[in-house]
């Protein structure tokens, strides 16, 4: 099967290649790890193999997934001597995702899952808390399969209650939060909300208020000329000026480069 993905940065120093990947969300993301830990980010994995069969000059892939939001960077280390445990890794994956009768199980991936909802492993993992409660367990807890009878007897009963679960967690975890516990694997933060502004211009003077690290995501993720007939579109001189000024930043690689060599800095102190 043939992979496909783009690392952000991929610099070649001698015989070394170095990867770096950004993860701007706020949500925990699995570490770089070894071939052989049972904690190895997959996509990192994909990278690390993809460098060292394109680039034949490398002898050693090093990566390094940042993610800036949660101050965290991790690293990780392979040579072509790996090449072989790390073909047999990211195939034996491979293979369970396309196995009809593999046995599913709940995980990180999960909430990336377009399956999530019939899923026996999450529902049946989620109705385990239900049944503590007293309610009847429907014998088909997959909605899909659910009869309006079934409904009726428990299943609507039983979803009402894992609402209500739902929001009790998170209002506990919110309560943790703002006494200043730190969650290794989450970030809790009220909803906020949503913006409302007068007019395009209004919006897009908005964009002028992001943070440093908001301005690196924007220059990987915006169009600059699209962006910039936008603001000419509304026909505010300042605003206008203003936008020349920043895009004129984010469209040199200035911006970029510097946030890769403090990256690069912060990576050697947590080696």
């Amino acid at each position: 099967m043939k992979l496909n993905g783009i690392a952000d940065s991929v610099i070649l120093i001698g015989d070394v290649a170095f990867v770096f990947d950004w993860k701007f969300g706020r949500g925990f993301v699995v570490p770089a790890g070894g071939v052989n830990d049972s904690a190895c980010n997959l996509q990192m994995l994909c990278y690390a193999l993809g460098v060292l069969q394109k680039i034949k000059k490398a002898k050693k892939a090093i990566v390094h997934l940042v993610s800036p939001r949660r101050d965290e960077v991790s690293r990780a280390e392979y040579t072509r001597a790996d090449m072989g445990a790390m073909r047999d890794r990211i195939n034996a994956v491979i293979a369970r995702g396309l196995d009809p009768d593999a046995e599913p199980m709940v995980n990180d991936a999960c909430k990336y899952c377009d399956q999530l909802t019939t899923c026996p492993a999450h529902y049946q993992t989620a109705l385990a808390i239900a049944g503590t409660n007293g309610l009847t367990i429907p014998a088909s807890a997959n909605p899909e399969t659910m009869t309006a009878e079934v409904i009726d007897e428990g299943a609507y009963q039983v979803a009402v209650m894992m609402e209500q679960w739902a929001r009790a967690v998170k209002k506990k975890a919110k309560s943790f939060s703002d006494d200043g516990h730190q969650f290794k694997t989450l970030k809790v933060r009220e909803r906020s909300n949503p913006a409302r502004f007068k007019d395009n211009a209004d919006a897009l003077r908005q964009l002028l208020t992001v943070s440093d690290i908001d301005l690196v995501a924007a220059g990987i993720t915006f169009h600059p000329k699209k962006l910039m007939a936008a603001v000419e579109a509304t026909g505010d001189e300042s605003l206008i000026k203003d936008f020349e000024v920043l895009l004129g930043t984010l469209m040199e690689p200035a911006s970029k480069t510097a946030y890769l060599a403090a990256v690069k800095a912060r990576t050697h102190q947590h080696k």
